[in-house]
């Protein structure tokens, strides 16, 4: 039941994005969040001991948590883009664009592999770790080539 409510209720905000005149490129946020704001909020949301690191586990556990709608420890296409709209409130284009930057294998779901092949391609230094200021030049990268102008 809950899951119907969701779906109902992102298909609402789709339509209202789709058909938004202020609606520009495919990161439009209804709310009006900046790019900077919503990976804050992310980093937050990830970052549970505030330590300043995105540790593997946290990050799995966010996502497993928020968004595995079906708890089978994988998170669809549909999963990811339902939750992170209506989370984020970035656009359903957006969502998808980066759902496949996520997926690094391709296989149309997110696993704790593709978490951990993210991770090391996001830590610019290489010291095994993902810092929160890696992983907003990484996010805010993906804003700008999926919006120009940002």
């Amino acid at each position: 039941m809950f899951d119907r409510v969701l779906l109902v209720l992102a298909s609402v905000a789709a339509y209202s994005h789709a058909h938004s005149p202020r609606q520009s490129g495919c990161a439009h946020n209804g709310i009006f969040f900046t790019p900077n704001e919503v990976v804050g909020k992310t980093i937050m949301d990830m970052d549970k001991n505030g330590d300043g690191t995105l540790e593997q586990s946290e990050v799995v556990s966010e996502f497993v948590t928020r968004y595995d709608s079906n708890n089978n420890n994988e998170i669809s296409e549909a999963e990811f883009v339902i939750k992170w709209m209506l989370r984020y409130h970035d656009g359903r284009d957006f969502a998808m664009y980066l759902f496949h930057h996520f997926d690094k294998n391709d296989d149309l779901k997110l696993t704790p592999a593709d978490f951990l092949a993210l991770r090391a391609e996001i830590d610019s230094d290489g010291d095994g770790k993902l810092s929160e200021a890696e992983f907003r030049t990484f996010m805010i990268d993906i804003y700008k080539n999926c919006v120009p102008g940002i």
